[in-house]
């Protein structure tokens, strides 16, 4: 089985909480999408938490330290 993009973890943890906002569902089937999107939300999270460790060792100086830097802020479009 092929590994999910972020964007396809997203997409499907985001249809889990519409479905969970529906005023008419089941605590049984409640419960089991809780316990869903829990399950993707995990995955987003490492998902994450790898990006954020290759951007590290793409932005690691020669020195071998961090180079972290803020990003420049966005100016609003016109």
């Amino acid at each position: 089985m092929a590994t999910k993009t972020y964007k396809e973890l997203s997409m499907q943890l985001d249809e889990k909480i519409r479905e969970l906002s529906d005023p008419n569902l089941e605590l049984e089937a409640a419960v089991r999408l809780f316990k869903e999107s829990k399950e993707l939300y995990m995955e987003c999270r490492k998902c994450l938490e790898n990006m954020d460790g290759e951007i590290k060792k793409i932005a690691r100086a020669d020195d071998g330290k961090i180079k972290e830097e803020p990003l420049p802020e966005e100016t609003p479009s016109k």
